[in-house]
């Protein structure tokens, strides 16, 4: 029965009243559908003694009845007075569970019986994954979704999904579902968001303020905004509580629309920010005033709280006057329409609730973890940066299994730690995993721990499996975690771990009868247990705004925020740097005498200091902050002077000059005089700039280093020998150096640098320095480390300190929706193995999946259609720094034999990478830096033929003008000799521009580009041109990423092209014959599982080229001829598709011939003997002849009697063929 949304939001507004609420919103939107109990109804199943502590009266008060079929039983719960359900959601989630065993689904009213103004309707679904899309499968828990209603908020979303649902035609349980969906909430919010964003931006830009405040600098008028936008809903989130515009104190009458209610009485001007939202942020939450007092516009005297923390501390820009237009902040002509209402007209529209949800608990709200999402994606060049948004499923999956991990590797020193890996294998934590051990629990009694207990109790916060003694021993093991996120962005991962360490501490709370505080304990976990890094200060801001969110949830009245400057903090985790001056610190303790005891004495000292004060400043207020901040300043300043002293001495010591005897230096000793000076000359700079900074207090001191700014997890000189975190968690930067040199300032001289390399290997290996033994370290990061030669230094310290506990790899699936790069996650333990050992290890092979199904595929034990999970075992020494790969027992066996079989590798000198360029045509960025003088497209190396023709080259310039090849001429085999474009082929010598003089056209052309050639042999130079040879003559072409299968191209004339491609060129065997293997599903199954992949993508590079096992038989005429063949078909278009198929599939049968003789021969299902006489053709026929001639040859061995045909058939049911081409 169709209602307009109107009445259902005034009907949503309403104070609780169960009977108005049937009638008028049920009754409505499902007509006969729904059925009314004439009285309350009490359930089946009872409250146990802690449910009944948070829960009163419960009565079923309806039921609907869907279109499929399926029954959705209405409750009423009524909560114990003065019960909040943010702070006791295990029991009523524990006691919901209970009542789903009864139904498919439920609709539960929430209601307080003191507050009947704020209600919640939750919609709970059994055993399936909610979804835009509706049911997507069946599912490990219950999704519950809840619309806040009542006179406090604002009921549009549900007004707008309730109204959708009364006018379908049939209602079912998946249209309900759309109904309580939460994506296109988000997906809405933020785009408005933006447009607000840039709102803001785009008129500063066109004001006077961007010269007179910003000097002209847009980025800080972009970093302005975002913290303004900020500062905002971070309000918008505190009147949600009540604390804006209160009568008394006790905060428990605040405005719910404080915000445009200030705005109103301001008078609706351009003077609201100056004059009334500077004053709010800077003289009134930031600052701790008697009693609370806030004036009104209107004189209305009202309380506001100190809050403390740091987000209403006055930056430079704040402290200028700026003014804005009032439109933007409210229109009253249009305040509903998106494109021209201001930004509180567009908050308004919002429903704000501060309770940052589970993936199985969503709100239908703006929360904190949706404004983490807008800011991590308004900050500066993320891509640039390597920086994505992580979804929340996989943030909640990283962060479980890296608790269920700490916590069962330190529960494994008390008990004995087991978990079935199958029928025969049982895995023991902190041994070796052993065959036929189920036995053997029985023999060890008591002392046993299942680690699917908990797992569940992580995970569910089931603690049904551990008895008291384990939960007690739990609650201390997560009281003692320290956890960091070296690239904390908008602070999902620590977040995630505070709130899932919350949620355990309850639950344990819940089972042993302890008292819970909610706030009291989520500020010490805070405070205790959370680090964080990132080099971008805007996402260090939104970390912190989201933890200080997480504590307003959990007060019932403000209390000041504690200051997490020294907790959150911005800094370069790779580099130690102060300004662009890296600092590094050396802190191993070591033994010292004389000057260098002293040294090391007072380091001790400052460090303790440091430690202290930070503690101290944590919970700081205004009064003292400042003061405690610029002790905790110079007490580092002083550290490091101390300890470049220290450094200094020590090296002086080890590194005496040599000292002139009378008969001069030698060359070698004046070096080392030399080199030695500077040293010391090095350290003396650096302790002169750091003293002169302790000199001047208004001096800024930016600088970050592990050890110094965590003294108290990290410095050896505190902690000693326990120096470390429990968990690293994080989502890395993922950045190669040839897209960002920059990024790599300062680490190239890591020990942990090498060529090749992306920098999140960097962040993997120090943060594993950075870890205790047995801690761990899980990360979402690039599948492909495990086979890319950049990785070889990490893949060596992984396999040499540590153990894999789990690989999940995403294979194409795009966990990122802005980025299309392979990912995996892996969790791995800082414990050197010394014998094989198990991996968890899963991939997806479905690329199109829904998100829905995220959650079963993560779950290592659902097994589904689209992924494949199985335990593998891994052999460290076999592997170090070699590639690798998770191969089942049967793939290897196979890989075997083709390794075996040959008896030929490609030398170094025989692959070679195409041209470097990097500009051969202008793109989007290179045109703005050409103040769009050009289009896209334009050539600057390359040229098409027009632009050849344009640049009237004389015959010396023609020379060095060669035929360029790009991906649409090459297909597996065939390469298209009619090239589109031509390329300048200026080598190293063109670094000199005295040899470009000879070329003065192309000078000139080249001249125009000037501003974006970055070549190393810039401005005339290709920046690697490689050796000409690779490019004349027969070659292969090899596509250096392919989406489905390996591509290699044979061709025999001069070919240029870039470094999308890898040319092979040999004279030791036929380039034909080894187009063919390469082309064949063999080396595709090679390459597969033991090459390079991105994904389910081949990355074909130097080093799997190099490792391609080939077999040269002594005669490969017959491989010669069918190539010419599919050469000659393909250059011909597609009208002889069935006979190129055919072809191919002839020449891997005849390498499976080869390659697995033994099994072929033993099952009569052979190839090559059957072939017989294959007819060349030459370059002497014309087409005709050719096309007769492979049409013949295409009939004989497509007869259905010939043994070829039967045998193509009869060997593909061989077991080793089926697994090569993914039949089992």
């Amino acid at each position: 029965m169709p209602t307009n949304r109107i009445q259902l939001q005034e009907a949503l507004q309403k104070p609780y009243d169960r009977l108005f609420f049937a009638k008028n919103v049920l009754k409505e939107i499902f007509g006969t559908s729904f059925t009314l109990n004439s009285s309350l109804v009490k359930p089946s199943i009872e409250t146990n003694q802690s449910e009944s502590a948070v829960i009163g009266a419960i009565g079923i008060y309806g039921k609907i009845l869907l279109e499929d079929g399926s029954e959705i039983t209405c409750y009423e719960i009524n909560l114990k007075p003065n019960v909040k359900i943010e702070y006791s959601k295990v029991a009523i989630q524990h006691y919901v569970r209970k009542l789903l065993t009864a139904g498919q689904a439920a609709l539960i009213n929430f209601v307080s019986p003191t507050n009947k103004n704020v209600w919640r309707l939750t919609f709970v679904a059994k055993d399936s994954v909610i979804t835009e899309k509706g049911i997507a499968e069946k599912s490990t828990f219950a999704k519950r979704y809840t619309y806040l209603l009542g006179p406090s908020e604002t009921c549009k979303t549900a007004a707008e999904r309730f109204e959708i649902l009364s006018v379908e035609t049939k209602i079912n349980l998946e249209t309900i579902i759309k109904a309580f969906s939460v994506e296109k909430l988000s997906k809405a919010f933020f785009d408005e968001y933006t447009i607000h964003y840039e709102k803001f931006i785009d008129y500063l830009n066109k004001s006077n303020f961007k010269k007179s405040v910003f000097n002209g600098d847009e980025k800080a008028i972009r970093d302005f905004t975002k913290k303004l936008l900020g500062r905002i809903v971070f309000l918008y989130f505190v009147q949600k509580k009540g604390w804006l515009g209160a009568t008394d104190i006790n905060y428990k009458d605040g405005m719910p629309d404080f915000m445009i209610q200030l705005f109103n009485k301001s008078g609706r001007n351009d003077s609201f920010y100056p004059n009334w939202l500077s004053r709010l942020f800077f003289d009134t939450l930031n600052n701790n005033r008697q009693n609370d007092v806030f004036e009104m516009p209107d004189g209305a005297k009202v309380k506001v709280p100190f809050l403390n923390g740091g987000l209403f501390d006055k930056e430079d820009y704040d402290y200028k006057i700026l003014t804005f237009k009032a439109k933007l902040f409210h229109n009253s002509d249009n305040d509903e329409d998106p494109k021209y209402r201001g930004f509180f007209d567009f908050l308004n529209a919002y429903n704000f609730t501060i309770y940052e949800d589970s993936p199985d608990e969503k709100t239908i709200a703006v929360d904190p973890e949706m404004l983490g999402h807008i800011f991590e994606n308004l900050l500066e060049d993320n891509k640039d940066k390597g920086a994505y948004y992580t979804p929340k499923e996989i943030v909640y999956y990283m962060c479980q299994e890296s608790l269920i991990e700490y916590l069962t590797t330190h529960l494994s020193k008390e008990y004995k730690v087991y978990q079935p890996l199958g029928k025969e294998q049982t895995e023991f934590f902190g041994n070796e995993t052993r065959e036929g051990q189920l036995k053997l629990l029985e023999e060890i009694g008591d002392k046993t721990l299942n680690r699917e207990d908990v797992s569940n109790l992580v995970k569910t916060k089931d603690i049904s499996g551990l008895t008291k003694e384990h939960l007690k021993r739990i609650d201390q093991l997560l009281d003692s975690v320290k956890i960091c996120d070296p690239a904390i962005g908008s602070g999902a991962f620590p977040m995630g771990l505070l709130l899932e360490i919350q949620s355990i501490k309850e639950a344990i709370a819940y089972e042993t009868g302890k008292e819970w505080k909610p706030a009291e304990v989520k500020e010490q976990i805070i405070q205790n247990t959370i680090y964080g890094v990132d080099i971008e200060k805007g996402a260090v801001d939104i970390a912190r705004l989201r933890f200080w969110l997480s504590l307003v949830v959990d007060e019932d009245k403000p209390k000041p925020l504690p200051n997490l400057d020294y907790k959150i903090v911005v800094g370069n985790s790779l580099v130690s740097k102060y300004g662009e001056e890296v600092v590094e610190i050396n802190w191993e303790r070591r033994g010292s005498y004389g000057k260098a005891e002293e040294y090391v004495e007072n380091v001790k000292t400052l460090l303790r200091k440091v430690a202290e004060k930070q503690k101290e400043y944590f919970k700081s207020d205004n009064t003292y902050k400042k003061g405690i901040s610029s002790k905790i300043r110079n007490l580092k300043i002083e550290l490091l002077i101390n300890q470049l002293l220290l450094n200094k001495c020590i090296y002086h010591n080890n590194n005496a000059e040599v000292i002139d005897s009378g008969f001069g230096l030698t060359a070698a000793e004046i070096k080392k005089n030399t080199e030695i000076q500077i040293t010391l000359a090095n350290f003396d700079k650096q302790i002169n700039k750091l003293t002169n900074l302790l000199k001047d207090k208004n001096l800024p001191f930016n600088h970050f280093d592990w050890k110094l700014d965590f003294p108290e997890i990290l410095n050896p000189y505190i902690v000693g020998d326990n120096a470390g975190f429990d968990i690293v968690i994080a989502n890395p930067p993922y950045i190669k150096e040839y897209t960002n040199r920059e990024a790599f300032d300062g680490f190239r001289e890591s020990k942990y640098y090498q060529g090749k390399m992306d920098i999140w290997y960097g962040f993997a290996s120090i943060l594993l320095d950075y870890i205790k033994p047995d801690g761990v370290q899980c990360f979402i990061a690039q599948n492909n480390w495990i086979t890319s030669a950049g990785a070889s230094g990490f893949r060596h310290k992984v396999h040499t300190e540590c153990k894999i506990i789990l690989f999940t790899d995403f294979g194409n699936y795009k966990v990122f929706e802005t980025a299309g790069i392979q990912t995996m996650i892996y969790l791995i333990k800082k414990q050197k193995q010394i014998k094989q050992y198990p991996i968890k290890y899963s991939v997806m092979q479905d690329e199109k999946i829904s998100k829905s199904k995220l959650n079963s595929f993560l779950d290592f034990y659902t097994k589904n259609n689209y992924s494949s999970k199985y335990i593998f075992n891994l052999n460290p020494f076999e592997i170090k720094e070699s590639p690798f790969t998770f191969n089942t027992t049967d793939v290897e066996i196979v890989l075997n034999y083709i390794k075996k079989k040959s008896n030929l590798y490609l030398y170094e000198n025989e692959v070679a990478q195409g041209i470097v360029f990097p500009q051969d045509f202008v793109n989007k960025s290179s045109k703005i830096k050409l103040n769009n003088q050009f289009n896209v497209g334009d050539g600057i190396f390359a040229l098409n033929n027009i632009e050849k023709k344009n640049l009237n080259l004389d015959p010396d310039e023609r020379k060095i003008i060669k035929p360029y090849f790009t991906s649409e001429q090459f297909s597996n085999y065939y390469s298209n000799p009619q090239n589109q474009f031509w390329i300048i082929y200026t080598d190293s010598k063109f670094k000199n521009p005295r040899n470009v003089k000879p070329y003065p056209n192309i000078k000139k052309h080249l001249d125009r580009f000037k501003n974006v050639i970055t070549s190393d042999n810039k401005p005339y130079g290709l920046h690697r041109a490689r050796e000409e040879k690779f490019f004349k003559g027969e070659k292969i072409i090899a596509k250096r990423k392919c989406a489905d299968r390996p591509s290699f191209s044979y061709s025999d004339f001069d070919c240029y092209v870039s470094a999308t491609f890898y040319i092979i060129k040999s004279s030791r065997i036929n380039l034909k014959y080894l187009t063919a293997l390469m082309n064949s599903r063999l080396i595709e199954f090679w390459l597969r599982n033991k090459g390079k992949m991105q994904g389910h993508n081949f990355q074909i590079d130097k080093e799997p080229l190099l490792a391609i096992p080939i077999y040269k038989p002594e005669d490969t005429t017959q491989f010669e001829k069918i190539v010419d063949y599919i050469i000659f078909l393909k250059a011909n278009e597609d009208q002889y598709k069935n006979y190129t198929d055919y072809f191919e599939i002839l020449l891997d049968g005849m390498f499976y011939d080869l390659y697995l003789v033994d099994s072929v021969e033993r099952n009569h299902c052979g190839i090559l003997k059957h072939l017989g006489e294959i007819p060349e053709i030459s370059v002497k026929m014309d087409n005709d002849e050719k096309l007769k001639i492979i049409t013949k040859v295409y009939n004989r061995f497509n007869k259905e009697d010939h043994q070829v045909k039967i045998n193509l058939i009869k060997i593909r049911e061989l077991q080793e063929i089926k697994i090569i081409e993914g039949q089992v």
